[in-house]
C-alpha cells in the first residue's frame, strides 16, 4: 500500500471510530459476547512495542494490552505453522493430534506425499462455538490451513489463501474478505471470528511508511537491499550476514515494517466491524522467527526461546482501566479451554489445555507442571520448561541435552547440561511422563491428494520445502 494510501485509510478508519465510538451493530454482552482470535505468522514478542520493543510495532496490540492481560511467558507447542495452529484450535498437543510434518518432498521424483489432516474425532473450537450459537467465521493466509486438511471445520463461513500461483497473502487481502462478510456477520447472531494473517512471514515485504523509519538506507540503496525483501531462509544462510551488519539491521527492519503492517490491518478491521468494549479479543502467534540469535534464520529448525516464544494479549469484555501483566508460563493450548471457559461451556475432555480464566482473574497459581514443545520439520528436537530451568534435546544428534537457566541465561548461551546431570535428568523424567500423558495412540490422517510441480515450487519459494 503506497504512504499516500495508507494515510488516507488510517484518516478513514479514526474519523469512523470517533463518529462510531466502539459501538458494534451486533450486540455483545459479557455472558456471550462476540469473540475474536487473531493469530499471525513467525511473531516473536521482543520485536512488539506491546512486549517493550523500542520501536512503536504493535501500536494496537498495545492499546488492547493496556485494558487486558498480556502474558510475558507465553509459548508455542511447536516452531512451526502445522502443529502449532492445530493445537490453537484443538486445544491438544501435536503428540496427540498427530499433524506434525507438513509435507514431505520425494528428493528423486519432487513430489510432496501429503500433510497430516486435522480429525473430526479431535475437539474443535469453531464447531463448539458453533454448537453454543455462534456464527463462526474462519480466514487464513497459509495454504497449510486449508479447509480440505480439517481447518475449516466448524465454520459457517471459511476462507483460505493458499499458495497457488497469483495468489496475494497479505493482510490487505485478507481484510478485504471480512469486509464483504460484514452483512452476514451484522445479523444479530454472537459471531466468532478467526483472522490468521500471514504477515510478517518471510520474505520480509518493505512496508511503508514504517521502512524508511527504521531503516532510512533503504530507499537512497534500494539496489543493494532488494535481495533481501525476496529472500527465504535458506536463502539468507548462504548470504553469510553478520550480526550488526547493515543488511541484518535492514532485515529486521523489514520484519519490523512488516509487524506494523499487521498491526494496521488487524486495527482496521475491528475497527470497520465496530467492535465493541465487550468484545472477547485474543490475539497470540503461531511461533516466533530467529535472526541469527542462534547462527540462523526462520523457523521450524529450533526450539530456542526467539522460535517458540510468542505473544499473548487477551481482552476479556468490559474493558479494565489498568492493564495486567501475567508472566506465569502458558501454552497455545490453553488459548481454547480458555474461551470456552469464559462462556461457562463445558471444556470437552479431550482438550489438554488448561483454562487461563484464574491467572486473569488475579488468583496466580501453577498451569503447567512444564511447557512443553516439539518439532520434527527441518529439525526433531523436544523441550521442557520448569521453573527457570529449560531443557532441550536434539533428537538428531543422538538425544544430545542442552540446558539453560532462563534467568541467569535468557539468551540461551552456555549449555549447563555438564554441569548439571541431575537436573537434566529429572526434566528428561518431565518430558517422558509429558509424552505418556499426552501422547495418543491415534493414527495420523494423510492428505494423499497430489500437489502440482507449480504448488511444490510455491511451498519452497516460502522456506517450507527444500
Amino acid at each position: 500500500m503506497h504512504t499516500r494510501a495508507l494515510q488516507t485509510a488510517l484518516l478513514a478508519t479514526l474519523a469512523l471510530w470517533l463518529l462510531a465510538g466502539c459501538g458494534s451493530d451486533v450486540p455483545d454482552t459479557v455472558d456471550q459476547p462476540n469473540i475474536i482470535l487473531i493469530s499471525t505468522e513467525a511473531t516473536r514478542p521482543d520485536h512488539l512495542s506491546a512486549y517493550g520493543y523500542d520501536r512503536p510495532t504493535s501500536t494496537f496490540m498495545d492499546s488492547l494490552a493496556a485494558e487486558g492481560v498480556l502474558f510475558d511467558s507465553a509459548y508455542s507447542v511447536s516452531s512451526w505453522t502445522v502443529p502449532s495452529v492445530a493445537s490453537l484450535v484443538t486445544g491438544t498437543y501435536p503428540a496427540a493430534h498427530k499433524v506434525q510434518h507438513g509435507v514431505v518432498q520425494d528428493a528423486g521424483s519432487r513430489t510432496i506425499q501429503g500433510q497430516e489432516m486435522l480429525s473430526p474425532e479431535l475437539p474443535h473450537l469453531a464447531r463448539i462455538l458453533k454448537a453454543a450459537g455462534y456464527k463462526t467465521f474462519g480466514i487464513t493466509a497459509n495454504g497449510h490451513l486449508s479447509k480440505p486438511l480439517g481447518y475449516g471445520e466448524g465454520f459457517d463461513f471459511y476462507r483460505n489463501l493458499d499458495f497457488k500461483a497469483g495468489s496475494r497473502l497479505d493482510a490487505v487481502s485478507v481484510n478485504e474478505i471480512i469486509s464483504n462478510w460484514k452483512g452476514q456477520i451484522k445479523r444479530g447472531q454472537p459471531y466468532f471470528l478467526w483472522i490468521h494473517y500471514f504477515d510478517p512471514h518471510d520474505a520480509y515485504h518493505a512496508r511503508k511508511p514504517w521502512i524508511q523509519e527504521y531503516f532510512p538506507l533503504f530507499a537512497p540503496h534500494r539496489q543493494n537491499f532488494n535481495k533481501l525483501t525476496r529472500a527465504t531462509p535458506p536463502t539468507l544462510s548462504e548470504m553469510g550476514l553478520e550480526p550488526g551488519s547493515p543488511e541484518h539491521e535492514c532485515l529486521e527492519a523489514l520484519y519490523d515494517s512488516e509487524i506494523n503492517f499487521a498491526n494496521w490491518a488487524m486495527e482496521d478491521i475491528l475497527h470497520q466491524l465496530k467492535v465493541g468494549p465487550n468484545a472477547l479479543i485474543v490475539l497470540t502467534s503461531d511461533h516466533g522467527e530467529e535472526f541469527l540469535d542462534h547462527g540462523g534464520f526462520g523457523h521450524a529448525s529450533t526450539l530456542y526461546e526467539e522460535q517458540i516464544r510468542v505473544p499473548l494479549v487477551v481482552r476479556l469484555p468490559g474493558a479494565r482501566k489498568k492493564s495486567v501483566v501475567q508472566s506465569t508460563p502458558v501454552s497455545l493450548v490453553d488459548i481454547a479451554p480458555t474461551i470456552l471457559d469464559y462462556l461457562h461451556l463445558e471444556i470437552p475432555d479431550q482438550m489438554q489445555g488448561t483454562s487461563l480464566m484464574s491467572l486473569m482473574n488475579g488468583r496466580p497459581r501453577q498451569v503447567h507442571e512444564a511447557i512443553w514443545t516439539t518439532v520434527d520439520q527441518y529439525a526433531k528436537m523436544s523441550a521442557v520448561r520448569v521453573g527457570d530451568w529449560k531443557l532441550i534435546v536434539d533428537h538428531g544428534e543422538g538425544d544430545k541435552p542442552f540446558l539453560f537457566n532462563l534467568v541467569d541465561d535468557p539468551a540461551e548461551v552456555k549449555n549447563l547440561a555438564e554441569d548439571h546431570p541431575d537436573r537434566v535428568a529429572e526434566l528428561l523424567e518431565t518430558m517422558k511422563g509429558m509424552e505418556k500423558t499426552y501422547g495418543s495412540d491415534r493414527e495420523a490422517l494423510l492428505n494423499t491428494e497430489g500437489l502440482s510441480e507449480a504448488e511444490i515450487e510455491k511451498l519452497r519459494s516460502m522456506g517450507y520445502v527444500r
